[in-house]
């Protein structure tokens, strides 16, 4: 009988450690496929990090240009805003612009505004009428360039298609 005992002993501590092996062995294989979750998903957020790093890198390169270009633009303006700010402007004619106001009279044909000027850095107590003028011819003048600039591309893009 202590036979039996013993050997029913033994085989529930057989099935005890077999249990006790099988669920280290789930252990381990969890563990196992956490690591490899681990090391591809890693994988995948390396070269997600890269990616994104370098998107950042073109983006900052995007921006300084931007930035360059935006700077330019605030210099034009300046410089545009000082012309029609000089102190006086004796125009010695114009075509293409109205001189009371400032009207473009050639609207239909970009390219047709000129005129010629002296200009002086020192103001006047008040504009004269010629300054005014000279003002009206500036602004006609950068309207219809602008004006002359999209017709031409208009043309070009018939052209190249």
């Amino acid at each position: 009988m202590s036979e039996l005992i013993t050997r029913q002993a033994q085989g529930k501590a057989a099935r005890a450690h077999a249990a006790q092996i099988a669920q280290l062995e789930r252990e381990r294989d969890a563990a196992i496929r956490v690591c490899e979750m681990a090391q591809t998903s890693g994988a995948f957020n390396v070269r997600w990090a890269e990616t994104m790093q370098k998107r950042a890198e073109a983006a900052e390169g995007q921006v300084a240009e931007l930035e360059a270009e935006k700077a330019s633009l605030w210099e034009d303006a300046a410089r545009f805003r000082a012309l029609m700010r000089c102190g006086r402007i004796k125009p010695q004619g114009s075509a293409g612009v109205h001189p009371g106001t400032g009207e473009r009279t050639y609207p239909d044909e970009p390219g047709s505004v000129h005129f010629g000027a002296e200009f002086w850095v020192q103001p006047e107590a008040t504009p004269s009428n010629a300054t005014i003028w000279g003002r009206f011819c500036l602004r006609a003048l950068a309207d219809d360039i602008l004006a002359y600039e999209a017709a031409e591309a208009g043309r070009l893009a018939i052209k190249d298609a």
